[in-house]
């Protein structure tokens, strides 16, 4: 399971957990950033796996492990970016490349409006900031190099979507799961499962 950080804390996922643990699998959950990850951006995704058996090895350690290195930076990523253009709700939109950018959203394909007001907290004017093209967003958000996405503008037609503004790409990468999260994920599964295999109970 992928979501959200407060679903781990939800009654849906405690009501999953009861659940599976009555059917004799055991659960194990953690919080992972993105930018613990190779990623310079800020998104905490909790990850929750179910497991026939005991636990062999839980994901704790993993994720202490991963929160004692240093977060990478959108100029790590970018050399030449300085700043860049966030499209928040609220609050600034303009931010230093010397930051993590902020977890990425449905929206994040939308360009600056031509009447950019600048926001109070904004890190540089609009004209200094880059907008990213969808092959840096999807860099951001952990897409290998090449992977092909809809170009900027292109809106999707089915009927959830034709209603907004929103392009296809940005909802594709806002929605996504990161894939070095995905990654992180599985590779913990296997620990689990080799880790037990290799038990003497499991002899």
């Amino acid at each position: 399971v992928e979501n959200v950080e407060p679903f781990m804390h939800s009654l849906t996922w405690h009501g999953t957990c009861r659940e599976l643990h009555d059917n004799g699998f055991a659960t194990d959950a953690a919080v992972v950033d993105t930018a613990d990850l190779s990623l310079p951006q800020r998104r905490r995704r909790m990850i929750g796996i179910g497991y026939a058996g005991p636990l062999a090895c839980g994901m704790r350690p993993a994720e202490l492990a991963l929160r004692a290195s240093d977060p990478v930076t959108v100029a790590d990523m970018f050399p030449d970016v300085k700043y860049f253009f966030y499209n928040g709700r609220f609050g600034k939109q303009i931010y230093s490349a010397a930051d993590v950018s902020p977890a990425l959203k449905c929206n994040c394909a939308k360009q600056p409006a031509r009447n950019y007001r600048p926001r109070p907290r904004d890190a540089a004017p609009l004209a200094a900031a880059t907008v990213f093209t969808i092959s840096q967003l999807a860099a951001i958000q952990g897409f290998r190099p090449g992977y092909i996405l809809p170009p900027r503008g292109r809106r999707c037609p089915c009927r959830f979507c034709s209603s907004n503004a929103q392009d296809m790409a940005g909802r594709q990468i806002g929605n996504a799961i990161a894939p070095p999260v995905a990654e992180w994920a599985l590779r913990r599964l296997l620990e689990m499962s080799c880790t037990a295999a290799a038990s003497p109970s499991a002899a």
